[in-house]
């Protein structure tokens, strides 16, 4: 340890100079990453170029996606509101029941999972369908069967609100109409008050049977499905240079780790710190 000041032994213990496992080995800073990355520039640009290629020519060996696109005209109930009324279309879209009854239309296995597809709306009354395959007539085909197995349901349950709010109006007409009877004790002013009432009740029910019928009636499908072009170019420009991205920091995180693990040192400034003292001269590689 001749070679050392008094500053490096106050740096390091005995134990750590007899146990190489306490060695900590050269920091590591910007600058020697810098220069590795210098050094190792065919590593990585062969990995961007690997990543390119790989990209580009994704679309070739994997299976294309096809995805089809129908539109439905919505027609709400009377009184719900526009935005409210999309949102909960949209969620019934993409619920479970909707998704067994399209693959139910298809007559697929129903043990199997649901195929993909999502829906969003287009102002207050046109919701769109996007459904994948591998093929374009399988996309084509499960978008319609989606479509279907929509309004099928919505108009089921709009059926069963309308029918419930109905029956309850219906319910309070009976009770006003007994007050009527000839029998009864209430006076003519309480009695002319009950039939106004029944007959606003009535123009609420015509109303909302002419709703609901509406509502089902007049919810139809917009566009049938159809495919939405690809460009092959530009999939393979966009693959490739996500390729390209991810193929330089591949690359890039193999230099960076090998200098994290390497112990070589390389510049006077390593040199330096590993034996905590300045370094006086040093000179190039001699041949």
């Amino acid at each position: 340890m001749a070679g050392l000041t008094d500053r490096a032994l106050d740096v390091f213990t005995a134990q750590e100079y007899e146990d190489p496992a306490y060695d900590p080995g050269p920091p590591v800073s910007i600058r020697s990453l810098k220069a590795a990355a210098k050094r190792r520039k065919r590593l990585w640009l062969a990995t961007a170029f690997a990543g390119l290629v790989i990209g580009a020519s994704l679309h070739v060996v994997l299976p294309h996606k096809a995805t089809a696109v129908s539109q439905l005209y919505l027609v709400e109930l009377p009184g719900t509101d526009p935005a409210t009324g999309m949102a909960n279309e949209v969620s019934l879209l993409e619920t479970q029941t909707v998704g067994e009854a399209a693959m139910r239309i298809l007559h697929l296995n129903p043990n199997e999972p649901v195929f993909s597809y999502k829906g969003s709306g287009v102002g207050s009354s046109i919701l769109t369908i996007n459904a994948n395959g591998t093929t374009a007539a399988e996309a084509e085909t499960r978008a319609n069967a989606v479509a279907q197995a929509f309004l099928k349901i919505r108009a089921q349950l709009e059926q069963k609100t309308t029918n419930d709010e109905i029956g309850s109006l219906k319910a309070q007409v009976l009770s006003l109409q007994a007050k009527r009877n000839p029998g009864s004790s209430a006076n003519p002013l309480q009695q002319a008050t009950d039939f106004g009432q029944i007959t606003t009740l009535r123009g609420q029910i015509a109303q909302d049977e002419e709703g609901q019928s509406a509502a089902i009636r007049d919810s139809i499908v917009l566009d049938k499905a159809y495919v939405l072009p690809v460009s092959a170019k530009k999939k393979a420009v966009k693959d490739g240079l996500s390729g390209l991205f991810g193929g330089l920091a591949f690359g890039i995180a193999i230099v960076i780790l090998s200098e994290l693990l390497s112990d070589r040192v390389r510049a006077r400034s390593d040199v330096a710190a590993a034996l905590g003292a300045p370094v006086e001269l040093s000179v190039r590689r001699l041949a």
